[in-house]
């Protein structure tokens, strides 16, 4: 018997027309809270819809990671290289 997935009380989708769900792709690992929320500000700035999702426990000197939905992914990653000059 399949055993039903689960999940994580900190993910939601975006509010969207029913049946529209999207796809949410980490593109970054930020080291804490504070530079997830940099990071997110500076993709929004461009355009970009930006979550953060604590790694582990949720606290504030935790990883956090950066998901955008899968169609903004590539477009996310260019701008992560440029900023970080990678």
């Amino acid at each position: 018997m399949p055993v039903p997935l689960r999940r994580r009380p900190d993910v939601r989708d975006w509010d969207c027309p029913e049946g529209e769900r999207r796809m949410w792709t980490v593109v970054y690992i930020a080291r804490n809270r504070t530079v997830g929320q940099r990071v997110r500000e500076a993709l929004e700035r461009e355009g970009l819809l930006v979550k953060l999702r604590p790694v582990r426990d949720g606290s504030e000197d935790g990883a956090v990671e950066l998901l955008v939905p899968e169609a903004e992914a590539e477009e996310a990653h260019e701008l992560l290289t440029t900023a970080l000059g990678r």
